[in-house]
């Protein structure tokens, strides 16, 4: 049931610790501000996989702003966590508050397409 996102938090956690030597010889993605919207993009989807896993895992037995402020929690512990290891044991890498704007702005965007899918399939049904 939590395979997904913890998964995905592996991702992002052997992304976060490769040298940036290593990224930078990656062509794959060449543009302005690609740290910001790679840690905007992998903690949006990290928040819905873990959010829609929580649900299914409590099986809506809990309140809805009890799930968001579960996955709040675990996204923040887990960004700032990675920030400071970044920090403190890596050499080629550092922790940046920036990074944890990025991180709780994509969970902040996932909550809002989350928030949006009943009323977009209630609109599609409508058609």
């Amino acid at each position: 049931m939590f395979w997904k996102p913890i998964c995905w938090a592996i991702l992002i956690g052997v992304l976060s610790f490769l040298p940036t030597d290593d990224m930078n010889t990656q062509k794959w993605f060449n543009f302005q501000h690609q740290d910001k919207i790679m840690h905007f993009l992998f903690y949006g989807i990290f928040s819905f996989l873990l959010y829609r896993s929580i649900s299914a895992y409590c099986s809506y037995e809990r309140p809805g702003w009890l799930i968001f402020l579960l996955t709040f929690l675990v996204i923040l512990f887990y960004g700032l966590m990675i920030e400071i290891i970044q920090d403190r044991f890596t050499a080629s890498r550092q922790g940046d508050i920036i990074d944890m704007i990025f991180n709780l702005a994509g969970y902040f965007i996932a909550m809002v397409i989350i928030l949006l899918i009943p009323a977009l399939r209630s609109y599609s049904k409508l058609k």
